[in-house]
């Protein structure tokens, strides 16, 4: 018997399909292989508020979150090769949540995101129009 709601598709496949609907996971590592994610984290550094050693809290939270994507995102062939699709499915889903989790933490107003990095939710930092621009492109790279 499946489950109530009538959906046959096996427990381990329903998140991967529920953030990629339009296509099997597996066709969207070839998709990725020929496109860069955009620089979101050259954005960043360029912020008058990332100033070494001493980024402000919230904007270097990001900008490592954001590094760290990315680089589950390059290792996906790795991934794939040392522990096989479906491990690869999830990580590749874990970087889609995880970019859109970057893109809806960027565009916080509501002081959420600086309570997050103990920053002062009175007074959120805006990242400025080309790190919300930058986080808005992550759209076009994942499918």
């Amino acid at each position: 018997m499946g489950p109530p709601n009538g959906d046959s598709t096996p427990p381990e496949s329903r998140s991967t399909q529920a953030i990629l609907p339009s296509k099997r996971p597996h066709q969207h590592h070839s998709i990725l292989a020929n496109k860069t994610p955009p620089s979101s984290t050259s954005a960043i550094e360029a912020h008058p508020k990332f100033t070494p050693p001493t980024p402000h809290k919230t904007l270097y939270f990001i900008w490592d979150f954001i590094q760290r994507s990315r680089h589950m995102l390059r290792e996906l062939p790795n991934v794939k090769a040392k522990d096989g699709e479906k491990a690869a499915e999830a990580q590749y889903a874990d970087v889609v949540g995880r970019c859109t989790f970057s893109k809806i933490l960027i565009n916080d107003t509501s002081g959420k995101m600086a309570m997050l990095t103990m920053a002062d939710p009175r007074n959120p930092l805006d990242f400025g129009e080309d790190v919300k621009k930058k986080a808005d492109e992550l759209d076009e790279v994942l499918p």
